[in-house]
């Protein structure tokens, strides 16, 4: 009798480890994939950036199955397309996909983080995988959990819950061969800073101390000091040129591969710069 071990249905072969382009990294936000917009992500690609995070995803309990579920708004097949010109023009290019956003849900904690990268990894190979395009699905996730308009909002502060999820699903995503991508303001993401808490409404007072979303503990004498941690703590992996944050009482705006990274005033200069690449 001869034995053969197949994937499961629906999935395709397990991914090999996913890689980061050699080099220069430099990161973008795609909030959107269309035949309107395709052309301008490619060629936003082309000006350099070779790590798209493609924008958003959230990870809530069904209300039918009561089973993990991965809610999302892309058009997959749209993204295999984009993929596959990349590939074509010789452009090496990660693909990442974001969980979070602005006023949208934090995870739903009654599953743990391992249980919900399964659930992802069975989307991401099931449902977003296009093998006939080449796409294999996304090459990892970016945790991009923020705040909510609403002062009063439970997403303006995060659980412990939580913050145990984000760890151990990006461990299981790591091990499953994933990249892993965050930003975490320091207040949350560092319990050995005498300012550690978890609330998302914190601000800076020399920078517009109106705008309570920061995430940084108060009475921080350099609060660029957290920025450029943050930025650093991704740059590990990617050298984000992100979305253009959230004015204080207006929606956050943020458009494809936006170019302008949060700096400190005092220099006015983002931290990488769009540039031309040619083909590997």
């Amino acid at each position: 009798m001869l034995l053969l071990a197949l994937p499961p249905l629906g999935f395709s072969t397990p991914p090999t480890p996913r890689r980061l382009p050699s080099g220069s990294l430099i990161a973008g936000y795609a909030t959107s994939c269309d035949s309107d917009g395709a052309p301008h992500l490619v060629e936003q690609a082309v000006a350099g950036v070779n790590v798209v995070i493609w924008f958003a995803t959230s990870l809530q309990k069904n209300a039918t199955s009561g089973r993990p579920q991965v809610t999302h708004h892309l058009n997959h097949t749209c993204v295999a397309v984009v993929a596959q010109e990349l590939r074509r023009r010789g452009l090496i290019t990660a693909h990442m996909i974001s969980i979070g956003g602005w006023d949208a849900p934090h995870p739903d904690t009654s599953f743990s983080g391992e249980e919900w990268f399964e659930a992802w990894d069975e989307w991401n190979r099931g449902e977003v995988a296009q093998p006939a395009l080449g796409f294999p699905g996304y090459d990892g996730i970016d945790w991009d959990l923020e705040g909510n308009d609403t002062p009063s909002s439970p997403w303006n502060r995060f659980t412990p819950a939580c913050i145990e999820l984000v760890g151990t699903m990006s461990q299981a995503a790591k091990r499953a061969g994933y990249l892993v991508s965050l930003v975490p303001p320091q207040s949350y993401a560092d319990v050995g800073v005498a300012g550690f808490d978890l609330s998302l409404r914190h601000s800076y007072p020399e920078w517009q101390p109106d705008f309570q979303y920061l995430g940084t503990p108060p009475g921080v004498k350099d609060s660029h000091f957290f920025l450029r941690r943050a930025r650093l703590h991704r740059r590990r992996q990617v050298e984000s040129t992100s979305c253009a944050r959230r004015a204080a009482g207006t929606p956050r705006s943020c458009k494809p591969f936006a170019k302008a990274c949060m700096t400190p005033p005092s220099t006015g200069r983002p931290a990488a710069s769009l540039r031309p690449r040619s083909a590997a």
